[in-house]
């Protein structure tokens, strides 16, 4: 199933979650920095709201998978990109360093897709399947274990670190229940507002949400190390 029509709603709610993500990034910089309190991200409700914006954020990537995108090139572009920022974070120390971040598991879940959606496609599970199995298993995962290269999938073993860590489990659910969302939003189930709400400057920010996660750290630290030297 594939389809050319634009869904703006799903733009608006993309790049939403991309300028929270930034906001977020901003923060954990200048806390790294001693500019604000660490309290500011470590508090029950910014714990509580994080991990459903980035749900937000997977689910509509897995409806894209839906939307007649090619998944093997825009996988093997993100695998890509997501390999440039491990390569970029390493040099800047391991506090800094992206093992398996959001864009490794991005890039993972498009390939996957494509050997899985046959199977995903034939079988119909409910999206409250999906919802649930990511809520069991985000209770449960990551693990720690003994086995020191099966953190991709969420089981890592003593004196593993990630700056950013998004593996396949509890992650992947999500993803699938985005994919399985596709289908009443092309059949246009969904209320008629959904079909006619634009914002045009958060349309924009989605429209180019690729290349805004990939540069905006640049600016952002830059204007990290600025406040720290006025403040000095």
């Amino acid at each position: 199933m594939s389809t050319r029509e634009r869904y703006h709603a799903l733009d608006i709610l993309r790049g939403l979650s991309i300028l929270l993500m930034i906001c977020h990034h901003f923060a954990v910089d200048l806390i790294g920095n001693g500019l604000i309190p660490a309290w500011l991200c470590d508090n029950p409700f910014f714990l509580t709201v994080q991990p459903i914006f980035a749900s937000g954020f997977i689910a509509m990537s897995g409806a894209s998978s839906r939307f007649g995108h090619d998944n093997v090139r825009r996988g093997l572009k993100i695998c890509a990109a997501a390999a440039a920022i491990s390569l970029v974070t390493w040099f800047l120390g391991e506090d800094m360093f992206i093992r398996f971040g959001i864009l490794h598991f991005l890039g993972a879940m498009s390939l996957l897709f494509v050997l899985v959606r046959p199977w995903f496609e034939k079988l119909r599970i409910p999206g409250w399947v999906w919802l649930v199995l990511w809520f069991v298993s985000y209770r449960i995962f990551p693990l720690r274990s003994d086995i020191s290269w099966l953190w991709p999938l969420g089981i890592y073993s003593r004196g593993f670190s990630s700056a950013d860590y998004y593996p396949l489990l509890p992650w992947m659910f999500m993803y699938f229940f985005g994919a399985w969302m596709a289908v009443p939003v092309m059949q246009h189930k969904l209320p008629a507002w959904f079909y006619r709400i634009r914002c045009s400057w958060l349309e924009w920010v989605s429209r180019y949400s690729f290349w805004i996660y990939m540069l905006h750290q640049i600016p952002l630290y830059g204007l990290t190390l600025l406040l720290v030297k006025f403040r000095g």
